[in-house]
This record gives structure tokens, C-alpha cells and sequence, in this order.
């Protein structure tokens, strides 16, 4: 398989591929592992791409791998994929993944603007395709904890049950 351009079609496909588990993605769809793989190779002649239909079915069948595919066409469209949280969870344990995820995607800022890098002061594609991703799950984190809290301001009963019972 070729090198995938970040942020590409063909990349995309990869991620939601190894996501739903390319071999359960042959026994859903009824294609081989060589069509599969045609499918992200952006160097591939023959025509093969992933029908659009195969590619909702996929969304469809795997939940874990729409928003791989939503934060692609986001992007795309010039905006960012956010997830609907539903609002179930610890507020502690949120935290602190907020926190985790905020000091991943800063080290790797820090790292890749760093004089070890090809292009100090900026990002090279490949630094700027790894901070994309720790800022991804910085957001996907953010956003569950204010899922958490949100339903925590709007159920204000809860919180009287919660406090009683001390």
C-alpha cells in the first residue's frame, strides 16, 4: 500500500477501515481483502473506489467508525465533527481525561515546534497530522465533559438526592 496524503479520501477509508476491522468490513459487505485494500490506495488505476452505499452501510453497521467518516466530510466542509454527548459519566473522571488529552496535544505541539524539528517554529504535514489527531481527542473529550455537565445543570433534583444523602 502507498503512503496516505493526511486528510485524504483515500486516509479516511484506511482509519475506517482498520476501525470497523477490515476483516469484518469483508464479511459485512461480501467483498475481498483485495477489493478492501484497492479501496484505499490513491494510486489505484483500475477504477476501484468504496460505493457510497458500502461506505453509509459502514457507518451504519459500526458505529465506532461514523465519526472517522463524519470528521472527514467536516473538515471538508470547514468545520469541525461534534458528537452529541449524552451526559452520562463522572465528572472527575472527565476531567482529568480533558486535562490528559490537553497535555498530550501540547507536548506534541511543543515537540514539533521544537529544534529537533524539520521546520522549527512551524509544522511540517506530518507534525500538523499528528497534532490534528491529539487535538481531535483533546475535543472529543472536551466535549463529553460538558455533555456532563450540562445534564448536571439541568437536573437540579439530582443534586438535592446527591447532597441528602450525606
Amino acid at each position: 500500500m502507498r503512503p496516505q496524503r493526511p486528510n485524504s479520501f483515500h486516509a479516511m477509508l484506511a482509519d475506517l477501515l482498520d476501525t470497523c476491522g477490515r476483516k469484518h468490513v469483508e464479511a459485512e459487505l461480501g467483498r475481498s481483502l483485495s477489493i478492501i485494500s484497492r479501496w484505499t490506495d490513491p494510486g489505484e488505476e483500475n477504477g476501484r473506489r468504496m460505493p457510497a452505499p458500502d461506505l453509509d452501510l459502514l457507518c451504519r453497521m459500526f458505529p465506532d467508525g461514523a465519526p472517522v467518516a463524519a470528521r472527514h466530510f467536516a473538515s471538508l466542509a470547514g468545520g469541525i465533527y461534534v458528537p452529541i454527548e449524552t451526559g452520562d459519566g463522572d465528572v472527575s473522571e472527565a476531567s482529568a481525561a480533558v486535562v490528559m488529552r490537553f497535555a498530550e496535544a501540547n507536548a506534541g505541539i511543543m515537540a514539533a515546534l521544537g529544534q529537533g524539528s524539520k521546520l522549527p517554529g512551524d509544522l511540517t504535514p506530518e507534525e500538523a497530522e499528528g497534532v490534528h489527531t491529539d487535538l481531535t481527542r483533546l475535543y472529543d473529550a472536551m466535549h463529553r465533559l460538558t455533555a456532563i455537565v450540562q445534564e448536571r445543570r439541568e437536573a437540579p433534583a439530582r443534586l438535592h438526592t446527591v447532597a441528602g444523602a450525606r
